[in-house]
């Protein structure tokens, strides 16, 4: 037990320090922001994954900072309550870093979904505002930069990064082409190849931009009524996933013996580990099949 408790004292200091680190490090590449002529991402010696990359457009580098430094608190949490009570302490380390990983993508999943949503949401928004600005011969940077300022989370994020790569000289089409890389989001693909053939041909952009925007507007309607129908199962997804933490909560309170022998013997471990993955693949079928698109 006195080793158990040192581990998860280690481990904990090492989260604090990483905490630490990130914060300075995030500062710092504030004041570069802040007072250098060009984006702290450029000044990078090596450039950064294309998974990270789509990962900060997402949810952005602060809530990625925080996960980096609650995930790892939150395995050897869990790791204790679980060794003390009596289950072995190799199958508790292994289960608290699985459910942390595993709560981990579950809620990156969640916010990135909400995101996308909200982004389609306001898409036809924003077009309708870069079309006055084209009317008036403002240049597409500019254009960028003002929706950036003006729009929030991941519509912020996507065009101050198309905006920074402009103005480091890259092409109008290399950046159509990162940026719908980022955001897998069909009407935003479609925003970027108006643009990029736009560049490449010529002629009158806010018409085209006007008819697309009609475009994603019915597409919208399409896709609340999609929603409608769907509702009911999505709202059955959500009961099953609650059910077995429910359960095991009702268990840890009203019959411990039960818990304890759910915890502690082989027979106890394997139904656990059934209901896991039975719910999990119930969950996935549950999405797949809700996952209509318009």
């Amino acid at each position: 037990m006195n080793t158990l408790i040192l581990v998860c004292l280690c481990w904990g200091l090492a989260c604090l320090l990483l905490w630490q680190w990130q914060s300075r490090c995030d500062a710092w590449q504030q004041q570069c922001q802040r007072y250098g002529h060009q984006p702290a991402q450029q000044k990078r010696t090596r450039p950064l994954p294309h998974w990270y990359q789509q990962m900060v457009t997402m949810v952005g580098q602060e809530q990625l900072t925080r996960w980096t430094w609650q995930g790892p608190a939150g395995a050897a949490l869990a790791c204790v309550l679980l060794a003390a009570n009596g289950m072995p302490f190799w199958l508790a380390v292994l289960l608290a870093a699985g459910g942390a990983l595993a709560l981990g993508l579950v809620l990156y999943q969640q916010l990135q979904q909400r995101a996308l949503e909200r982004f389609r949401t306001r898409l036809p928004e924003v077009i309708d505002g870069m079309i006055r600005a084209l009317r008036v011969g403002a240049p597409l940077a500019d254009i960028f930069l003002l929706v950036a300022r003006q729009q929030r989370g991941l519509m912020s994020r996507l065009f101050a990064q198309m905006h920074d790569e402009l103005q480091v000289g890259q092409p109008v089409a290399q950046v159509m082409q990162q940026a719908a890389g980022r955001v897998a989001v069909a009407e935003f693909q479609f925003l970027t190849i108006v643009l990029s053939l736009q560049q490449e041909t010529g002629g009158r952009l806010s018409e085209v931009l006007a008819q697309l925007v009609e475009t994603l507007r019915a597409r919208q309607t399409l896709a609340a009524s999609i929603q409608t129908i769907t509702a009911e199962s999505r709202n059955a997804a959500k009961v099953l996933a609650a059910l077995p933490v429910i359960i095991l909560l009702v268990l840890f309170t009203t019959g411990r013996e039960h818990f304890t022998y759910l915890m502690t013997t082989t027979s106890g471990q394997w139904v656990l580990g059934y209901v896991s993955i039975s719910v999990a693949v119930g969950l996935w079928l549950i999405r797949r099949l809700t996952r209509l698109q318009g």
